[in-house]
């Protein structure tokens, strides 16, 4: 766990710069928000992370109208903000799910996940851990999802289902869990970067928790 902002930049300018941007010299705005993003989501006093897919907007009558989350495509949407909380950079917010939407970025959705984990809280998906959900066929790439399922089995978390409700991660390993960090991380994605590695670790995931 990073207890400053000194601490994490001596990992991420050193170690992890050139994994999270092309153009370091652009990249400090991202780079503080990233770090005030973990510093909340470890302290998030929710207690608890949700991941998962995006709903995907519509469009009708010339309009983009908000996704909705639908039994047969369970994903995280404006119903799920306003009922489990958002936590972004800006200090005094308090929820379950990453909103920076306008200031995304890879690295801040890195230490969002990474301060849930540190804190040893409960990560629930609001997604089904299917294979599409993991993998983009159309780019050959893993996806955010993928990238979170990565971390969290390799960092000291491991994924079930108990009951008929969304699948769930708790740690295994909380020693491992508490002091993982950014580098620990990079190395894990870059260990899954090949369709065929990412394949392996999904089956490892209980088949119960990988269906809907």
């Amino acid at each position: 766990m990073y207890a400053t902002q000194s601490d994490y930049d001596a990992h991420l300018n050193v170690e992890c710069r050139d994994h999270y941007f092309s153009d370091w010299s652009k990249s400090l705005d991202k780079k503080n928000e990233a770090w005030k993003i973990y510093d909340h989501a470890r302290t998030n006093s929710l207690g608890m992370h949700v991941v998962g897919r995006l709903a995907r907007s519509t469009q009708k009558n010339g309009k983009t109208l908000p996704g909705v989350s639908t039994t047969g495509n369970p994903s995280i949407d404006d119903s799920m903000r306003a009922n489990l909380g958002t936590l972004t950079e800006i200090d005094g917010e308090l929820g379950t799910i990453l909103n920076s939407v306008d200031k995304w970025s890879l690295l801040g959705n890195d230490s969002w996940l990474l301060g849930g984990i540190n804190a040893c809280f409960e990560i629930h998906f609001a997604s089904p851990l299917s294979w599409e959900n993991l993998w983009a066929a159309e780019y050959n790439a893993m996806t955010v999802t993928g990238r979170e399922v990565i971390g969290i089995l390799s960092l000291g978390y491991e994924i079930s289902r108990p009951t008929a409700l969304e699948a769930i991660a708790l740690p295994k390993d909380p020693a491992r869990a508490k002091a993982a960090n950014l580098i620990d991380y990079m190395k894990a994605v870059q260990s899954y970067t090949a369709e065929a590695s990412l394949l392996k670790l999904w089956e490892t995931i209980p088949a119960n928790a990988r269906r809907y």
